[in-house]
């Protein structure tokens, strides 16, 4: 019975280093590497309302993409900061999210900048029934890396 124990205190103990080893390690972030594609936010969001969910989640989702575009709104926080783009859809909604590492560079840029970010994607959401006024695609991206900003005037 001791025996049985211990086994279980040792494979318990186990567990609890590598969980303990696993939140301690850094996210990584997409900033290596040439990203599987490019595409400027209209484009994406064209490309995603025109085909189905699944032909674009089985192309995109987990690949690199680059994405350019206009700031809509940032939300900054201690866990990780997100980036909504702007989009001529009102109902299609790309965002954007961040490590917490990014949040110094991203309250630097303002709304309306033009940036380029890479991310990877997890892919499109959409509505159940297409007719509801308000129902919304959403675009989403994590794991994302600034690559360039500029301010338009």
């Amino acid at each position: 019975m001791k025996r049985i124990l211990r086994i279980l205190l040792i494979v318990f103990l186990l567990g609890i280093a590598i969980a303990f080893y696993l939140y301690q390690n850094p996210t990584e972030l997409v900033s290596t590497g040439s990203p599987d594609y490019e595409y400027s936010i209209e484009t994406i969001v064209e490309k995603g309302v025109s085909e189905s969910d699944t032909l674009f989640n089985k192309m995109h989702v987990g690949k690199k993409v680059t994405l350019k575009g206009l700031i809509n709104a940032k939300n900054i926080q201690k866990s990780g900061s997100t980036v909504f783009f702007e989009t001529e859809n009102e109902n299609v909604i790309v965002v954007a999210a961040f490590d917490p590492s990014m949040n110094t560079e991203l309250e630097n840029i303002k709304l309306g900048s033009n940036v380029e970010v890479m991310c990877i994607c997890n892919g499109i959401a959409k509505p159940e029934d297409p007719e509801d006024l308000l129902s919304e695609t959403t675009l989403s991206f994590n794991r994302c890396t600034l690559l360039d900003s500029k301010t338009i005037d």
